[in-house]
């Protein structure tokens, strides 16, 4: 997984950060007649229902749910940006329904390009997701937010749990090391071991190819949550 990048040069946003932050509040509704009020009460208990997610489960695109992010590129679904001119944040209908429902506010929180002495560069960005209360669990754990680092060789997502990270441990540790096994068997050189190893409180395996890891680690701003991450990169 990439080390963090030093931030040398940051491109203007084509909005304001703060202007980038999309509260997703319902205007006031009219009034409707019995039967339409009816049709809300229903339409109302399906929104509210709760999402319940899987490891490898993260927000994606209505024209395409395999591809999970939160950014809209100019330059085609092929090519990543090379200037934070050429992306955005997702709009709410821009989403599968099925996240849409859930996510109450959406930011793009930074975007920055590294330049390198022979003229090229590498662009990242960072944007989030934040849940509405009770909206979406992690095999039956609250899930507050989705953060999304990305750049064009490396990806990191991770969900920030409403539960301690001994918690987290206990659901979320066992399955993945179950779901590790199958790709163990098939390419031990690269998924070496299925067992999940602490170093400094954080607990790692790597899952795959290009240092594809999963990650459980306490939240440093808040110990009463913690972060399971997914993601690799060169």
């Amino acid at each position: 997984m990439p080390l963090p990048r030093p931030i040398l040069w940051c491109a203007p946003l084509s909005c304001a950060l703060a202007a980038c932050t999309a509260d997703v509040t319902p205007a006031p509704a009219p009034a409707a007649t019995p039967a339409a009020a009816g049709a809300a009460v229903l339409a109302t208990d399906a929104a509210s229902s709760t999402l319940k997610i899987q490891p490898e489960d993260f927000p994606s695109l209505a024209s395409n749910e395999a591809l999970a992010q939160l950014a809209i590129f100019s330059t085609g679904m092929g090519d990543f940006p090379q200037r934070c001119d050429q992306l955005r944040l997702v709009k709410q209908d821009e989403l599968s329904p099925r996240w849409s429902a859930v996510i109450a506010k959406l930011s793009l929180t930074s975007c920055t390009r590294e330049a390198y002495d022979d003229g090229s560069g590498y662009l990242s960005y960072a944007a989030s997701a934040t849940f509405k209360p009770g909206a979406v669990t992690l095999l039956d754990l609250p899930v507050l937010r989705y953060d999304e680092d990305a750049g064009e060789m490396h990806i990191l997502r991770t969900y920030v749990i409403d539960a301690s990270l001994q918690q987290l441990l206990q659901t979320l540790r066992p399955r993945i090391e179950k779901d590790c096994e199958p790709t163990h068997r098939v390419n031990p050189s690269a998924v070496p071991t299925c067992t999940m190893e602490a170093d400094d409180g954080t607990w790692r395996l790597t899952l795959g190819e290009l240092n594809t890891t999963a990650t459980l680690a306490a939240d440093p701003d808040n110990p009463a949550h913690s972060l399971y991450s997914y993601g690799g990169g060169d």
